[in-house]
């Protein structure tokens, strides 16, 4: 087992497909990630759109937009469709009358 396995986090590794790894930002697009966000944040740029073509809140912190290595699905954009309830997954029940 090489060593990669012991320091990288089980959902990185769980993301990873034949030899794909993970790609490090360099610090000036660290900088321009993080001015990007605080402009959303100030209403001076505009908010990021998911793939259903909705505005997503850039008030949401990290840690609810990042979608966990166990959800199925792929996605290309940023979606909040991991915190959405899914129809195919609610549960329906008889009414009183029924």
């Amino acid at each position: 087992m090489s060593q990669q396995h012991f320091t990288t986090p089980p959902s990185i590794l769980a993301r990873q497909k034949d030899g794909d790894a993970p790609k490090k930002q360099t610090r000036e697009e660290y900088r321009q990630q993080k001015e990007l966000e605080e402009l959303r944040k100030a209403g001076s740029a505009p908010a990021e759109v998911d793939e259903e073509g909705k505005d997503i809140n850039p008030h949401i912190p990290k840690y609810m937009t990042d979608v966990p290595w166990y959800v199925t699905y792929d996605h290309e954009k940023p979606t909040l469709k991991h915190q959405r309830i899914h129809p195919e997954k609610t549960k329906t029940f008889d009414t009183l009358n029924e």
